[in-house]
């Protein structure tokens, strides 16, 4: 992707400034205190040769186009929600969103012993994982679930917890299709496949489907 468009304003992603990269898409700073991330596209080098992963883009980015429109807006602000959506050159297809920036460490960094050494104290812990517990309850009081929630999802600040990875939340009709391997839930699982593969539920407002990845 050589050019986004922001609110009618062309920008050209500078690729010394990602500052995260995922499976499925790449995060710009592009200044201001705000970021950009960028869904990766059929045509990315990241997808050469592999048809899988390729269909999976085409079909995340399809849903992207609706879902992103009526994402919920009224969210904790510790939820880094999508801002303004980016689009191409036609201004009609979605290929990415901004967002506030957020400085701080994945929660990650809290299971290693050696970095709460280092001045990490228990009841900064405590404060942390409270502030992340009310966040966490203001959201499923919007009907709104995490689906993919995981220690690399969450980023400390102080004794602030943010949830990032906010596109790939459970809301309406658009069901989360996103997990870790580390925190998926077995029962969503499908038992027939050799790899971890999520079973489709039965209908789209299936019960147990909401109840089960809800973390």
């Amino acid at each position: 992707m050589n050019e986004v468009y922001i609110s009618g304003n062309r920008l050209i992603p500078d690729f010394k400034k990602i500052i995260g990269r995922g499976g499925e898409a790449e995060i710009f700073d592009i200044g201001s205190g705000k970021a950009l991330k960028l869904f990766k596209t059929l045509d990315h080098p990241d997808f050469e040769n592999l048809s899988y992963e390729k269909i999976g883009a085409r079909e995340r980015l399809a849903i992207h186009q609706e879902k992103l429109k009526v994402f919920p807006d009224n969210l904790p602000d510790r939820v880094i929600a999508p801002e303004i959506l980016a689009t191409d050159k036609s201004g009609h297809k979605i290929i990415g969103y901004t967002m506030r920036l957020v400085a701080g460490e994945i929660l990650l960094r809290y299971a290693d012993k050696i970095f709460r050494q280092n001045g990490v104290t228990n009841d900064s812990l405590i404060k942390i994982f409270l502030d992340l517990y009310g966040t966490v309850d203001a959201i499923h009081k919007k009907n709104v679930v995490i689906g993919d929630f995981n220690d690399l999802n969450v980023l400390v600040d102080g004794k602030s917890a943010y949830i990032i990875d906010a596109d790939s939340f459970q809301f309406g009709k658009f069901l989360c299709n996103m997990f870790s391997q580390k925190f998926v839930d077995p029962i969503l699982c499908d038992p027939s496949t050799q790899g971890l593969t999520l079973a489709k539920p039965h209908n789209q407002n299936s019960d147990w489907y909401a109840f089960a990845v809800m973390l």
